[in-house]
């Protein structure tokens, strides 16, 4: 099995650049449950929300749910939810103000289980 795995990783190393992408695309496309172990292999800084993180790579989505007893809640955020196949966990104190059904613009981390926050 192990040969066979190293055979496939070989197989696609070979590959001209566009070839090899196309091929982890189609793999990311058919496995989104995959992309947040590949995220933390290739960018391990998102892990870690640097600035650049927090005001360049922005997405938008809508507050889906909050419960102020628990203090938190979740966005809705297709994009984010394609990837990592689920809503974005919302803190307390991050809140801002904001309600149930408002759009917002927001950044995002990967938590230690690599869920989106």
């Amino acid at each position: 099995m192990a040969q066979d795995l190293q055979a496939m990783a070989e197989a696609i190393v070979a590959l001209d650049e566009q070839s090899a992408v196309s091929v982890m695309c189609s793999v990311l496309e058919s496995r989104p449950d995959l992309a947040p172990s590949i995220v933390n292999f290739a960018v391990p800084d998102l892990t870690y929300t640097p600035v650049k993180a927090l005001s360049e790579r922005r997405s938008n989505g809508l507050i889906k749910s909050y419960n102020h007893e628990k203090g938190f809640g979740f966005i809705a955020c297709q994009e984010l939810s394609d990837v990592f196949g689920n809503d974005v966990f919302l803190h307390h104190g991050q809140l801002s103000g904001f309600d149930v059904g408002a759009e917002i613009s927001f950044a995002v981390a990967l938590n230690k289980d690599n869920k989106p926050q």
